[in-house]
């Protein structure tokens, strides 16, 4: 009897380790836990897929800025020595034309004819231009064309309004390299900045009657000036100079208003 008993009590107690391994087993199965095999394919897969993100941006990213940099039309316009260009609505069309300065060339005038096409004129003289500058200066209403030309008479554009400018001779001779046109004393008209190399500075002011006012820059000696551009610097309003000069030191001319 005892005997009988005790295999019943045995039995139960497999069966107990039994359906508690099976219990053991299936909670281990439905873990959230990874095996490390598993981990590695996971973490290999999202790196795959963050790469091929990645080359999908970059592929974007390129495709923009391709599509920036492309162009519909390219219009060759002249060959020569040009040194400058300048756009400005010379006939008030709402459309920029250009004008060049050509070194020991014609300068030209292209006229804006809306269509991606331009008509050519030499307007402008030849000579040795370095420089070149729309701007009105009789207060007329039409842009005028400031050329300035090296170690030769500069010579400023007046328009006439039909198509046709009439040239006046301005600024001393000297070696000029570069100028800037803005508006010096506040009396609402373009004057020039005109820097020279190896002779003095100058700044013109313009008289109101298509003359000109030379005052010369004593402030530093003379350089070998190759550019120059105006703003103002100090926030104080008036219009200030930069100049950049040809391995020699650069300045910065703070207008003092007098």
């Amino acid at each position: 009897m005892r005997s009988a008993k005790t295999r019943v009590y045995f039995l139960a107690a497999v069966a107990a380790i039994l359906i508690l391994a099976t219990f053991i087993y299936i909670f281990w199965a439905a873990s959230p836990e990874i095996s490390p095999e598993k981990k590695t394919s996971t973490n290999i897969s999202q790196i795959s897929e963050k790469e091929k993100v990645a080359e999908e941006q970059k592929t974007t990213a390129e495709q923009k800025k391709a599509k920036a940099i492309s162009f519909s039309k390219i219009v060759p316009y002249t060959e020569g020595h040009v040194y400058k260009l300048a756009w400005g609505d010379y006939n008030n069309d709402g459309l920029p034309d250009l004008a060049i300065a050509n070194y020991n060339r014609d300068n030209y005038l292209f006229i804006n004819n809306g269509n991606g096409t331009f008509r050519r004129y030499p307007a402008f003289g030849s000579g040795y231009s370095l420089d070149i500058k729309w701007a009105d200066f009789d207060k007329n209403g039409l842009q005028d064309v400031l050329v300035l030309r090296y170690n030769e008479p500069s010579s400023l554009y007046f328009n006439n309004g039909d198509g046709t400018f009439t040239e006046k001779k301005v600024f001393s001779e000297g070696y000029a390299k570069t100028m800037s046109v803005d508006d010096f004393n506040n009396d609402d008209w373009p004057d020039v900045f005109v820097g020279y190399d190896t002779g003095a500075n100058y700044v013109y002011f313009n008289l109101q009657n298509k003359e000109f006012r030379e005052a010369k820059i004593e402030k530093f000696g003379p350089l070998h000036i190759t550019s120059s551009d105006s703003c103002d610097l100090d926030n104080d309003g008036l219009k200030d100079i930069v100049v950049g000069t040809d391995f020699q030191q650069n300045y910065i001319l703070i207008n003092e208003g007098d």
